[in-house]
């Protein structure tokens, strides 16, 4: 993929194509492209001290002057904030805000997937163990999960990956009614998860660091959901880290700075709308806001 600034996509709300300003693209071309970039990816950017460096700066009260003209950079609609711009006390802050409930109501019907984030959303097929991209490379189940969990019942099945951009709001919800046992952490490395580092072969999906835990789902059976930490990510927050039962549309947590959301059906257990289907076939991805619907629960395999 070359540097370009903007990615085609499908934005389901508005029912239209559109471009998203990739962040840092000519960063990212040059971290993922280069040889130098490579070189200083492996030593330096991919490490937990830099993203904690990254997150210290943003942390500071001073980030607070780069609110505004990130706002007005990528587009976002500020009247969706639940507080107003004012009171958010650094960037970071800002970065995990929540958003109006009216502006992200949630699809009716309990058997209704929704979307856990704003996010651009990827549906790919898993067989043999693997999930199979358009674009980017494969990656085992297996290694998703960190070699902690027999992904056999999920042979077959169909894996969503929702890819949150820095310009949307970052907390997640539960797509269903249920119950789940305590979060696992995986160890592992922080690689962009933009566009730029995925077509590059990054290995997001099995070596970055991320969480998971299997959800004990009303509609859907048991569905594996796994939180992706990326570059520049020093958090995955996570409301119930030991369990609990949840609420269809409750928050499960939030990132503290950009990231991937992952879910992993059974297989006969989801019916993904046939938009999305087609797009992602081709590697379009779809734009999706939080509580919208997605599909439906597909019944007992």
């Amino acid at each position: 993929m070359s540097a370009e600034t903007t990615l085609p996509y499908f934005d389901r709300h508005r029912k239209a194509m559109a471009e998203e300003r990739v962040f840092e693209a000519s960063a990212m071309a040059f971290l993922y492209g280069s040889a130098l970039g490579r070189l200083l990816t492996e030593l330096i950017l991919k490490r937990r001290a830099f993203s904690r460096w990254y997150a210290w700066r943003w942390n500071r009260p001073a980030s607070r002057r780069q609110i505004r003209p990130f706002i007005e950079r990528y587009g976002i609609d500020a009247e969706e904030f639940e507080s107003p711009v004012e009171a958010f006390m650094s960037f970071n802050d800002f970065f995990t805000r929540r958003l109006k409930p009216e502006c992200r109501p949630i699809a009716p019907g309990k058997a209704t997937l929704i979307a856990p984030a704003d996010a651009k959303l990827l549906a790919h097929p898993c067989a043999q163990g693997r999930a199979y991209p358009v674009k980017g490379r494969a990656f085992s189940l297996a290694a998703l999960t960190g070699h902690g969990l027999d992904t056999a019942a999920w042979e077959g099945g169909t894996l969503l990956v929702f890819r949150l951009s820095p310009a949307d709001a970052h907390r997640f919800v539960y797509f269903d009614s249920g119950t789940h046992g305590p979060v696992h952490r995986v160890p592992g490395f922080f690689h962009s998860v933009s566009p730029i580092s995925l077509a590059a072969g990054s290995d997001v999906f099995g070596g970055n660091e991320r969480e998971w835990t299997v959800l004990e789902t009303d509609h859907f059976g048991q569905v594996i959901q796994v939180e992706v930490a990326a570059l520049t990510v020093n958090g995955i927050v996570q409301n119930h880290p030991a369990g609990t039962a949840f609420r269809r549309g409750e928050e499960k947590g939030h990132f503290a700075y950009g990231s991937t959301l992952v879910l992993v059906f059974q297989p006969g257990r989801l019916r993904l709308d046939e938009d999305i289907l087609a797009h992602s076939a081709t590697g379009l991805e779809s734009g999706v806001r939080c509580g919208s619907a997605l599909g439906s629960a597909g019944g007992t395999p």
